[in-house]
C-alpha cells in the first residue's frame, strides 16, 4: 500500500523572496507657484483702503465692493451684491460660475462655483469652493471670457 505524500507546511518552505513595499515618489515642485488659497495666508492687518475693480474682457468693469458673481444666467440669486450675467453663445459658461468679493483685509478673492468647465487664474485651474487671492495683472479665466483685478 502506497502512502500519499504531505505538503510540506509553510514553515518548512524556503524564503525566495523579501517583498518590500515603498511609496510612490513625492511630486516634484512646478516651476509656477498655484495660486494659495486665503485660508493658506499669514493674515495681516486691515491698513489700507484700496478700492478694486473687476475688468471684464466684454468692456464691463464691476467696482468691487460686496460679493459677487457672474455666469450664463446668474438670476433667481439673493444676497449678493453683483449679480453678472454673460453672452455665451458657446455654452461655455455655467450658470453660475464664478465667485468674487473682498476679505475682511480688503483684497480680492475669486473662486470657481464647482462650473462644469473650470475657473483658471493665470495657468493654474482654481480648486471649486475654495476661494483664492487675485493680484494685479493676473488674468482670470472663465468660458471664453476673462476678466483683470485693477485698482482703482
Amino acid at each position: 500500500m502506497k502512502r500519499k505524500r504531505q505538503a510540506p507546511s509553510p514553515r518548512e518552505l524556503p524564503t525566495l523572496a523579501t517583498v518590500l513595499v515603498t511609496p510612490p515618489p513625492l511630486p516634484r515642485p512646478t516651476q509656477k507657484e498655484p495660486a494659495q488659497p486665503i485660508a493658506a495666508r499669514t493674515p495681516r492687518p486691515a491698513t489700507r483702503l484700496t478700492t478694486w475693480t473687476l475688468a471684464l474682457s466684454d468692456g464691463n468693469q464691476i467696482p468691487i465692493t460686496g460679493i459677487g458673481i457672474i455666469g450664463r444666467n446668474p438670476t433667481g440669486q439673493d444676497g449678493y451684491t453683483h449679480v453678472v450675467a454673460l453672452e455665451d453663445p458657446s455654452r461655455m459658461l455655467s450658470r453660475i460660475h464664478v465667485a468674487f468679493g473682498l476679505t475682511p483685509e480688503s483684497d480680492p478673492w475669486v473662486s470657481d462655483m464647482q462650473s462644469a468647465n473650470g475657473t483658471f487664474l493665470d495657468d493654474t485651474e482654481l480648486t471649486p469652493g475654495v476661494r483664492t487671492e487675485i493680484r494685479p495683472g493676473q488674468v482670470l479665466r472663465f468660458g471664453d471670457h476673462h476678466a483683470r483685478i485693477v485698482i482703482g
